[in-house]
């Protein structure tokens, strides 16, 4: 039964290796356009400007073109590459996040200059070093690869994207959005898709700009909602935030909310704070005693 089972491992091995290097074979015929070398332009334009030129001068340093042994090098390391070994290649912080961003096809403007700094000051808050900059971002965005991750396993091997939705918002600029959701807690936010067609879907509870700024609107729509929920707050401050509560919001006395809960600003600099439980108070009136 032993050896039965390790032959089944083995030939189980030995297919996903063949079915592998085929994909990586395939990959190279098509950047190269069925050439015998890539250069760095054809790599470009496959991985995007930021990621193939992160890529590139990693791997290839001075070399001008890149054969098919090479590819493969670079492939089968990539195979097996960590959130670790992507901030040793994309290091510096601000590369590292243009490149994340970008593998989201989400394109930064000027308005998100100020954001993109402070969100990539933050990120070496602990030290500057590739350790300290990737433990930073497994606490406060620990999905920030995801898209290049997704990036290199359909470009060197084949392997559909879990498509998600282009989920949007009327006070988060796209790439901030797109932090929130790399940084919300996955096993209360984020359910892990069933199947390569599934996509997140978010319900929109309630909006000022649609509901109208009301308190009694946003009660009503928002606080007999019995699960989790984002909240995105524009103070007149122009300050920004969002709670990521994992229970319903209520009227209480007491703090609510479980381990999940994460506050979130967003602007004028970004931060990630994370409270021990229970976290949240939310009371909209004040009770008047008669005596």
């Amino acid at each position: 039964m032993g050896n039965q089972q390790s032959s089944t491992q083995l030939r189980s091995q030995k297919h996903e290796e063949s079915t592998t290097n085929t994909e990586i074979s395939n990959s190279f015929k098509l950047i190269s356009d069925n050439g015998e070398v890539i250069n760095l332009n054809q790599f470009k334009e496959k991985f995007g400007e930021r990621l193939g030129s992160s890529l590139w001068n990693f791997f290839q340093q001075n070399s001008e073109l890149m054969d098919k042994q090479k590819f493969e090098i670079i492939a089968n390391k990539l195979n097996k590459i960590s959130s670790f070994g992507l901030v040793k290649i994309l290091i510096s912080p601000k590369n590292l996040f243009e490149v994340c961003v970008e593998s989201a096809n989400i394109k930064i403007n000027k308005n998100d200059e100020f954001f993109v700094n402070s969100f990539c000051e933050q990120m070496t808050s602990k030290g500057d070093d590739i350790n300290s900059t990737n433990l930073w971002i497994e606490e406060n965005c620990p999905r920030l690869f995801e898209p290049v991750f997704d990036k290199i396993n359909k470009i060197f091997f084949g392997k559909q994207n879990i498509i998600l939705n282009n989920l949007q918002s009327e006070i988060l600029s796209p790439i901030q959005f797109f932090v929130l959701r790399q940084s919300l807690p996955t096993t209360i936010f984020w359910p892990k898709p069933i199947s390569i067609d599934s996509r997140e879907d978010w319900t929109l509870l309630y909006s000022s700009t649609k509901n109208g700024l009301s308190v009694n609107r946003f009660e009503a729509n928002v606080f007999d909602y019995r699960g989790p929920t984002v909240a995105i707050f524009n103070l007149t401050s122009n300050q920004l935030y969002a709670i990521a509560a994992d229970e319903e919001w209520r009227h209480s006395c007491k703090s609510f909310g479980g381990p999940q809960c994460v506050l979130f600003k967003f602007s004028p600099e970004f931060r990630r704070i994370d409270l021990p439980s229970p976290a949240l108070y939310c009371k909209f009136f004040f009770e008047i005693f008669v005596i």
